[in-house]
């Protein structure tokens, strides 16, 4: 019987119906990154990028279109698709843990993750989620290391964030640190509806 993952609007992951954690969650859960109220614009514009360079690379995007909050960003995020020549082989797919039973969305593969904002510590525990998720599903990984491009408002090109493999490893330890956090505080009704 083949197994279905979803993703709500709401930001839910469902595997064959039922509810499992996100990387994000996951993380948020452990108290390993701040999230206020009033960083929603953040959060929002961020996936107006995302979207924007998704469609792009499948070649529906109007640039024009763009808002004049989101569209800078997106041009900083070409101009480093242009500079570099980078193909992904993989945009935003959907990829859960058989394993653990937690689920993530990575931006590309091989694997970079677009950030509007600037260099956050659970940047490298999220990257180690995902690369767990692509060993996890088959996806080939040598010689791949993960990449944060942080695009830049003024639309030039981005700062690019290679992570060594070693620093993948530690951060791997972190993220299942912080899986393992999760399952206790689920498992003694500790966590809030909105994590």
């Amino acid at each position: 019987m083949p197994t279905i993952l979803t993703l709500d609007e709401k930001h839910v992951y469902r595997l064959d119906g039922a509810v499992i954690p996100s990387v994000t969650q996951i993380i948020k859960s452990a108290g390993m990154m701040g999230w206020m109220p009033e960083d929603e614009y953040y959060r929002q514009r961020g996936q107006y990028v995302h979207d924007a360079i998704k469609m792009y690379f499948k070649g529906t995007l109007d640039i024009d279109a763009l808002s004049e909050g989101v569209r800078p960003y997106v041009d900083s995020a070409i101009e480093y698709i242009l500079v570099t020549g980078y193909r992904p082989a993989l945009v935003e797919c959907l990829m859960y843990s058989p394993i653990y039973r937690y689920a993530g969305t990575p931006d590309a593969w091989p694997l970079l993750d677009w950030k509007t904002g600037g260099k956050q510590s659970w940047h490298a525990p999220q990257m180690a989620a995902y690369y767990n998720l692509a060993l996890e599903n088959g996806i080939e990984t040598t010689g791949i290391y993960p990449i944060n491009v942080h695009l830049r408002p003024d639309g030039k090109l981005p700062k690019v964030e290679p992570y060594k493999f070693t620093e993948i490893i530690d951060a791997k330890k972190a993220f299942f640190s912080a899986f393992h956090v999760y399952q206790w505080r689920k498992n003694n009704n500790l966590l809030k509806e909105d994590v």
